[in-house]
């Protein structure tokens, strides 16, 4: 046992003129309700108020009132391992009358012993695993009574060591053939037990099951283990046992078994691929004369065909194929017949040529003149006046209404004739504005008389061109 003696303070002048205060419980004169106290005797311990001498709480536990030759005895229950800790005082016969506290029997060797005056002596026990019983005992010789002939006890409080497993919890599944942590904390007074090792078990319902480790170290306030779980049976009724065990003296090891938990066969579920066709260009709105040539666009996931059919419907009905079989790389330039008849409910379907996999536009487009665009775009950068040198980046800025497409060309006209592409394609933008970074080329020219285009790349209708002139310099 380890006995740890913490303070021992005497104090002549405190016992004496004393008078009896007012009566209190056991459980608050000793300020512990979580104790089942008992008295041996028919000379019971009594609580008792006592502000004058300074005690834990104004009140304190003492002896009951007894003769030459008798004894007064309190004890109380404790589930180990833990350590008790308390403070005891006496006012007796010195080396005749003594307050004695011992461990699970009276006819034991005392873990303390003291006798005279002696004012709150801190003590602390350490208690093994299981129940056991400790008992403060003061006892009478067979003559004399000095001072107030009586014993004390005051401030007991017992912390029970402890190992709490966190990991695995409940209902968490483990694989076979992977690596899993175990994590768990330790609680101890005085920090004992950091040096302690700890076995690490597995268990299927209450049978063992395997051993991870004999010896690997408890930690300080936590620690963990890493497991490699093999083919084993499967099931959900598995749990990890930690013994913490001192190989000095088993009467203090401490143990936890974790939630049940789950161990299994790593399982992949299938993957489902999933293939999509989605016509992106027509899709509606778009106005597109007889004889003139446009861009069919379409986008794809998951795996479909190396190639693709085009057909043409109007009012829902297949009219006419624009190709029969072209690769199916997301674009097609179609040329439209001449002598299409014009009308504006046509929509362009797109059919997978290795399966019935197909999407049509969402909404129909114009073939003729059509009425006038509703859509469109205003360039507000560069408008007249700027001055850019070339190798140098400015942003292209415009505006929109109504729906010109989801993308925009971006065109440089110089005295009106188109000389570059800054982009063939970019976002249109949102919320009725849209921007580009064009970096101007270090080999541009420089002039007075540049303007930007910028069209609709579904509707080239939808047009618009700078007001005036901006200048590239040196």
């Amino acid at each position: 046992m380890t006995l740890i003696l913490l303070v021992s303070l005497l104090s002549f002048g405190l016992f004496a003129n004393i008078t009896h205060a007012a009566l209190v419980s056991i459980l608050e004169a000793v300020d512990n309700f979580n104790i089942a106290w008992r008295n041996y005797t028919d000379t019971p311990w009594v609580g008792e108020t006592d502000t004058a001498s300074g005690v834990f709480g104004g009140d304190r536990a003492h002896s009951g009132v007894i003769g030459n030759d008798q004894s007064s005895t309190l004890y109380g229950y404790f589930v180990g391992p833990g350590w008790l800790t308390f403070y005891i005082s006496v006012a007796s016969e010195p080396n005749w009358d003594f307050l004695s506290v011992y461990l699970d029997s009276l006819s034991s060797i005392p873990k303390f012993k003291i006798s005279g005056l002696v004012h709150q002596q801190g003590c602390v026990i350490q208690i093994p695993a299981g129940t056991h019983t400790v008992y403060w005992q003061y006892k009478k010789d067979g003559s004399q009574s000095w001072y107030r002939d009586m014993a004390w006890l005051d401030l007991v409080q017992y912390t029970r060591a402890t190992i709490t497993i966190t990991s695995p919890s409940a209902g968490e599944t483990w694989v076979w053939n992977a690596w899993h942590t175990i994590k768990w904390t330790y609680a101890n007074p005085y920090n004992y037990g950091n040096d302690r090792q700890v076995q690490i078990e597995l268990w299927k319902g209450n049978s063992f099951a395997r051993l991870f480790t004999y010896w690997t170290p408890n930690g300080v306030g936590s620690n963990s283990y890493n497991v490699y779980i093999p083919q084993m049976a499967a099931g959900s009724d598995y749990r990890i046992r930690i013994w913490a065990h001192d190989n000095d003296n088993l009467l203090y090891d401490i143990e936890d078994y974790s939630d049940y938990f789950t161990i299994k066969e790593f399982y992949i579920p299938p993957i489902k691929i999933v293939t999509k066709l989605t016509v992106v260009s027509p899709n509606g709105d778009e106005v597109w004369p007889p004889g003139s040539t446009h861009e069919i666009k379409w986008t794809q996931s998951g795996i479909i065909a190396s190639s693709v059919k085009i057909e043409l419907l109007k009012a829902g009905v297949s009219v006419g194929t624009a190709t029969a079989s072209t690769p199916n790389d997301g674009s097609f330039m179609w040329t439209i017949s001449a002598s299409r008849p014009p009308g504006n409910d046509y929509k362009i379907r797109i059919t997978s040529t290795t399966s019935s996999l197909s999407d049509t536009s969402d909404n129909s487009f114009t073939i003729g003149s059509g009425p006038p665009p509703t859509a469109t775009l205003t360039v507000t950068s560069p408008n007249g006046g700027e001055n850019w040198p070339h190798g140098t980046t400015h942003p292209v800025t415009w505006t929109y209404t109504g729906n010109p497409g989801a993308n925009v060309k971006i065109e440089l006209l110089k005295a009106g004739v188109s000389v570059g592409t800054a982009t063939s394609s970019t976002p249109l933008g949102a919320g009725g504005t849209g921007s580009f970074s064009w970096p101007i080329s270090a080999t541009r020219a420089p002039g007075t008389d540049y303007k930007i285009r910028v069209t609709s790349t579904s509707n080239p209708a939808i047009s618009d061109t700078s007001n005036n002139n901006f200048n590239i310099i040196d």
